[in-house]
């Protein structure tokens, strides 16, 4: 027992001795209105981004903190013990993953935290320490750690970045209405909270590689798409704004995403994302830098917020965000803060007691071995209360609509955690077939048709013509089918999908 330990030490001095050897510089700020170039740009993205010493040196104390904190628990709470315990080994296996990175780096064995009985952890913490401090000593005042020295557990893989001159960490800081919000995502929205972080968690490495290279940091990222659509990938509006960032139709289309009947690109986080920082970056430079005046007309649009600066214009105030909040919305006045205040929890979860316990994201390729749906699958999986199942299914495979029944043959990515349960509840039984005819009976068999719009077509005509096929098919059905936000304005030359149930439908009332 104690030749492992001091094996483990070994490999933490190893790994302190060659992360001390290397002094870098503060990264430099990146701004909205300067993007590197298109060469640049490309290179960029093939290569992974190299972390400095801070950011390594913030992964040593956050782990080091967690790992004090699961020994001090061990006495009185051994379920929380180990979880602290598991968080530290993710905190201080990612310290080790970007050492093996850093060009100036070498680090020994990757360190087993769990594999150190709990009474020898006391000697590992003050050896930790030390290492700390060995790096601490390479590092410039400016670079020292200071906000995350406290046992951050970090959810994406860097610091936070300034944007356009404003500092992250300062802004969410900046006012009482922020802390405000931060206090309702800890209480009544602390489950909402918690299906953000599961569903992020099973999309992480897409995330993170989305926003390896973006000019804003990945905990406005993380604010922003908690508030819009708490990462469910399906996520609609009554107003129409639909997928992971909200975008109106005709607002996706501007800004280079698919949106027609035969595919919805909004969606899509890989297309939407990339959208989503495009027009943010016109609304930052059209605010002059001003990120909540920014989030703001993200969340109204540009015509409420005209207003507003018309009527602060009259009365004589400067033009802010705070100033102009009697002007806007009800659901806009909060709009900004809760985005910030929920990134104010993603820079620091353990200040506020929310590094959530991990979750096993393990993601497979599975192969159908029978006819079914996203939605009968759930059923027949029934699931914990850790993950909803159904919703993790659509997150995972946002192609496939929760109508469509998917034949024997198709692969879609699925949850290893649930792989012998399909193999034992989802191939034959009165459970699966139970669940098939729930889907049937919520979604009848649909014959799609598709139909060419013509010149001086609307959408009630092209209703009267599929009658004797369709049987009772109504304008609303055929414009949300179709996810046709105005009635009125349908394009000549598009195709139109025709949803014409086979089994008789139901008669209107």
């Amino acid at each position: 027992m104690k030749r492992n330990v001091s094996a483990i030490l070994a490999a933490l001095a190893a790994l302190a001795s060659g992360c001390a050897t290397t002094q870098r510089q503060a990264p430099p700020q990146t701004t909205v209105n300067t993007p590197a170039p298109a060469e640049q740009q490309t290179t960029q993205t093939s290569q992974p981004p190299i972390h400095d010493l801070p950011y390594i040196t913030k992964l040593y104390h956050a782990g080091t903190t967690l790992l004090e904190q699961s020994f001090q628990l061990k006495q009185t709470n051994t379920s929380r013990a180990d979880a602290r315990l598991r968080q530290a080994q993710q905190l201080l296996k990612e310290a080790d993953t970007l050492c093996k990175k850093h060009p100036d780096c070498e680090p020994g064995q990757l360190v087993d935290l769990l594999s150190i009985p709990l009474e020898h952890q006391a000697q590992s913490i003050q050896e930790l320490q030390k290492r700390i401090t060995l790096l601490e000593q390479t590092l410039t005042p400016e670079e020292a750690p200071e906000a995350h020295a406290n046992g951050t557990a970090y959810l994406f893989p860097g610091p936070a970045q300034p944007i356009t001159g404003v500092n992250l960490e300062a802004l969410v800081n900046s006012h009482p209405a922020i802390d405000a919000e931060v206090e309702s995502w800890l209480t009544s929205r602390r489950r909402t909270l918690r299906e953000v972080y599961v569903n992020l968690s099973f999309i992480k490495e897409t995330f993170n590689k989305l926003i390896a290279n973006s000019n804003y940091p990945p905990e406005l990222w993380f604010g922003i798409i908690a508030q819009e659509s708490v990462f469910r990938m399906h996520a609609g509006s009554r107003a129409g704004a639909a997928g992971p960032l909200q975008f109106m139709p005709g607002t996706a289309r501007h800004y280079g995403l698919r949106v027609d009947a035969t595919r919805d690109e909004r969606y899509d986080i890989t297309k939407a994302l990339p959208a989503a920082e495009r027009y943010l970056n016109d609304l930052m430079q059209k605010h002059n830098g001003d990120l909540l005046l920014a989030l703001a007309e993200y969340n109204t649009g540009g015509r409420k917020i005209h207003r507003a600066k018309r009527a602060l214009r009259r009365a004589g105030l400067p033009i802010t965000f705070w100033n102009m909040r009697p002007y806007l919305y009800r659901e806009t006045r909060t709009y900004p803060t809760k985005i910030l205040a929920a990134a104010k929890i993603a820079l620091n979860p353990t200040k506020y007691n929310a590094p959530f316990s991990p979750v096993d994201t393990t993601v497979i390729p599975l192969t159908l071995q029978r006819d079914a749906a996203l939605g009968a699958l759930a059923i027949c999986i029934g699931g914990d209360a850790e993950i909803p199942v159904f919703r993790t299914l659509r997150n995972l495979n946002p192609a496939i609509s929760e109508k469509e029944v998917l034949p024997a043959g198709t692969r879609i990515l699925f949850p290893q955690r649930y792989e012998d349960t399909y193999d034992n509840t989802c191939l034959e039984g009165s459970l699966i077939d139970l669940a098939d005819t729930l889907h049937k009976t919520h979604y009848p068999d649909i014959q799609e048709l598709h139909y060419t719009i013509r010149r001086g077509d609307t959408l009630a005509r092209i209703v009267r013509k599929h009658q004797d096929q369709c049987g009772n098919l109504s304008v609303r059905e055929l414009r949300d089918y179709n996810n046709i936000t105005n009635s009125n304005h349908i394009i000549a030359g598009k195709t139109l999908k025709i949803p014409c149930m086979t089994k008789q439908r139901k008669p209107k009332r």
